[in-house]
């Protein structure tokens, strides 16, 4: 389990989640806050989600990767 999580919460990974989180799942306000262009925050939201098979549109499955985030 401690691998699995260490493989899908990078730091960057992290941060994306808790922009997400703070911004309410808004793509765009969470690029400005992490300095980058919503197209690139799509991609890496898409590519966590293939990893995880979580869909991050959805407050419970955001919640859910957040808790996480906080419990490792």
């Amino acid at each position: 389990m401690q691998s699995l999580f260490s493989e899908w919460f990078e730091s960057e990974f992290i941060q994306m989640i808790a922009a997400l989180w703070k911004t309410q799942g808004n793509l765009s306000s969470a690029a400005k806050e992490l300095f980058m262009h919503r197209n690139t925050l799509q991609y890496k939201v898409d590519k966590f989600q293939q990893q995880t098979k979580t869909n991050l549109k959805k407050m419970d499955d955001l919640v859910f990767m957040l808790s996480t985030n906080t419990i490792f």
